[in-house]
């Protein structure tokens, strides 16, 4: 989900940042040839790359071969992201569906329809990464069923975004120009991703969750046992529901919602049936963890610092092109037109600047959240013994190594080993918990500073 939540953002950054050249290089039909050849060439790569990976689990055995999807799912979806450039920035496919009428009133529709494009391109490795999946994974899991759910966990990101493109699509096409002129200001725009922030993290999850296809737990024993551990520590939420990713097949829960009018706890089927009640308390409490300690809020802090650091990385390119006018000459003189060059540029800074902000600092506040949540279980409960065994048992139906890294999480081992410290000696959860509020305190200061700059 994470993953995908960064190749979405990375595609509309691609596309945001194109400039239409003011002639297309190439005729139409050109165009959609050279397309429609390295999309075909891309599709036949992945295929060949997870046959590749199945003949790694025939000859080297599982372990290798989980390494392997690994691997190859993210160059593929690399891959994509890359084609999808080449499809912007090379080709310049926005510029054909410009020189029709409605996508000039409605620049989100051409948007959207080059994001489903991009969707394409994702679902082409998903395809291809089923036979390997089921192999490794889980043979019960159908094509169908594979697919759906990642186009599930991918497509609620674009909404967001597809709704603040919409109405700023309309403001421009209202016969008003102060909504205009204030939404084409620096601090009309902050303000606008500001308050349609805050609307999207409290309404979506009433909408996600449908999406999902997510349904209500039953009454019965571990409804009941659910809502008495919520009582215990004072949360509140909506409902609490059937979490069917991958055919309910996954040993994962959730919380989403930062308001508990629109709070829901997700479990899965498999969840329930594999973890013993004591077991599925402690995941419970996990999940708890991370809206008693407000994380949900902090992830929007961290959204509100990127859409900062954007625009400072805006100027900041800028006065890179002013002052490196022989380079940006020397390009222009080659050949290649402007507008593809400026835009080029934008979009690999961009890029850059998005990869490395959640890759890391993102990615950091993940990891740190997710082990804090960790230590919120010795709040309910005198020992985390059972979430030790939980992840024991997801280590072992996973078919993957405990030892395998996670960018937004730590790894099994890594997790159990801080619960095991946790056991012995209840000063690594204050020590941890001084650790989180320091690296907020840091990134509220960084965020500041960049503010008044």
């Amino acid at each position: 989900m994470y993953a995908n939540f960064i190749y979405f953002i990375l595609a509309i950054l691609i596309y945001a940042t194109y400039q239409p050249a003011e002639q297309p290089g190439l005729p139409w039909w050109g165009a959609a040839l050279a397309a429609t050849g390295l999309i075909l060439g891309f599709a036949l790569f992945s295929r060949w790359s997870y046959a590749r990976v199945n003949l790694t689990a025939a000859r080297s055995g599982h372990l290798a071969a989980d390494h392997r999807f690994t691997v190859v799912s993210a160059r593929q979806a690399i891959m994509a992201i890359i084609l999808f450039a080449i499809l912007i920035h090379g080709l310049g496919l926005p510029a054909y569906g410009h020189a029709l009428g409605i996508f000039l009133t409605l620049p989100t529709l051409l948007a959207l329809i080059f994001l489903l494009l991009f969707l394409g391109l994702l679902v082409i490795v998903w395809s291809c990464a089923h036979t390997s999946y089921q192999r490794l994974y889980d043979p019960r899991v159908r094509p169908r069923a594979y697919l759906l759910s990642n186009v599930r966990m991918a497509v609620p990101i674009i909404i967001p975004w597809l709704l603040i493109s919409i109405i700023a699509d309309i403001i421009f096409a209202l016969p008003f120009d102060r909504p205009k002129q204030l939404l084409s200001s620096t601090e009309g725009q902050v303000v606008y991703f500001l308050v349609f922030l805050v609307v999207v993290a409290v309404f979506a999850p009433a909408i996600i969750q449908r999406f999902w296809g997510c349904h209500p737990l039953e009454n019965g024993f571990y409804r009941e046992r659910i809502q008495a551990l919520c009582r215990q520590a004072g949360i509140r939420y909506r409902n609490i529901l059937y979490w069917p990713i991958f055919g309910g097949r996954m040993l994962t829960a959730g919380v989403m919602g930062i308001v508990h009018q629109f709070r829901y706890i997700l479990v899965t089927e498999t969840l329930l049936k594999t973890l013993a009640p004591d077991e599925l308390d402690t995941v419970i409490a996990h999940e708890i963890g991370h809206v008693h300690r407000h994380h949900l809020l902090y992830y929007m802090l961290f959204m509100a610092g990127f859409m900062l650091i954007s625009f400072a990385v805006n100027d900041l390119v800028i006065f890179a092109i002013l002052y490196a006018k022989p380079f940006y000459r020397f390009l222009i003189n080659s050949g290649i037109a402007q507008d593809t060059v400026v835009s080029t540029i934008f979009s690999l800074v961009f890029f850059s600047a998005f990869l490395l902000y959640f890759r890391f600092l993102f990615g950091y506040f993940m990891r740190t959240f997710e082990r804090q949540a960790d230590g919120y279980v010795y709040s309910l409960f005198d020992t985390a013994r059972p979430m030790i065994t939980t992840f024991q048992k997801i280590a072992a139906t996973s078919g993957q190594s405990p030892d395998k890294p996670n960018w937004h999480h730590y790894s099994i081992r890594e997790r159990i080993d801080y619960l095991l410290k946790c056991e012995r000696n209840r000063h690594w959860i204050d020590r941890h918990n001084l650790k989180v509020r320091y690296s907020l305190l840091v990134f509220s200061i960084v965020m500041a500073g960049i503010a008044v700059m």
